[in-house]
């Protein structure tokens, strides 16, 4: 009977490629088609860790995608200041995949949340030179679409 995973390998399946074997025959690694080259465009989300990554990429010399750079009027230090550029677009943290996948199906128009604000109370913190005037910081429509639309696009 062929269903979508017959072709798979068996690194796919947890019993052949860690439940059935010994812990020493046990690769954690493993081998992947995927290869990020200088060259090859990476964008981040997350929250510290991403963080990390993005400052890595960066000093390391790989083409780190930046969606929202700041405006070249800014000088340097009032980008880093308002988090420009600590990932590829300024959405904050986010924790979770679901988080990412209603991101970027808001910026596709494939998911319109109940209330138009989210905040983040780390990144706000993080911010504290710019801080919002109410308790609650608005993401507008027409900015999380270009955002999402740039990263996917790319």
């Amino acid at each position: 009977m062929e269903h979508p995973y017959t072709s798979l390998p068996p690194k796919a399946f947890w019993r052949k490629s860690v439940g059935g074997l010994k812990p020493s025959n046990v690769d954690p690694v493993g081998k992947f088609d995927l290869k990020i080259g200088r060259e090859t465009k990476v964008a981040t989300a997350g929250s510290c860790f991403a963080q990390h990554i993005a400052r890595h990429l960066r000093q390391s010399g790989f083409n780190y995608f930046v969606a929202e750079p700041g405006h070249p009027i800014l000088p340097q230090k009032a980008r880093d200041a308002n988090n420009y550029g600590l990932f590829s677009c300024r959405y904050g943290n986010i924790y979770t995949a679901r988080q990412l996948r209603q991101l970027m199906e808001r910026s596709c128009g494939r998911f319109e949340p109940r209330e138009d604000v989210w905040f983040d109370a780390l990144m706000w913190c993080a911010t504290h030179s710019a801080r919002p005037h109410s308790p609650a910081v608005s993401f507008p429509k027409r900015k999380c679409a270009s955002i999402g639309r740039s990263i996917l696009k790319r």
